[in-house]
């Protein structure tokens, strides 16, 4: 969790949410934030891809009080061995 400011000034936090072998991100801009895990972690298969579930709970794009659209991306991190 990290504090973030959106292009129109607008602030917000951004999440990550790590279970095992996947991330959830939650951002305005999460293929910048899983980037950034990348750079410590390898990714299976480098796959970054929009999610619709996470956890055995399906995930849908919301609406915030100022009616932009939130983000949030799926990866795996860890190769099974």
């Amino acid at each position: 969790m990290r504090p973030a400011v959106r292009e129109n000034g607008f602030k917000y936090w951004e999440y990550v949410l790590c279970y095992v072998d996947d991330i959830l991100a939650i951002s305005d801009n999460p293929h910048k934030l899983l980037s950034g895990v990348q750079l410590k972690f390898k990714l299976k298969d480098d796959k970054m891809e929009e999610p619709d579930m996470y956890l055995g709970t399906d995930l849908s794009k919301m609406n915030n009080e100022d009616g932009d659209v939130g983000q949030c991306h799926l990866i795996n991190i860890v190769q099974r061995w």
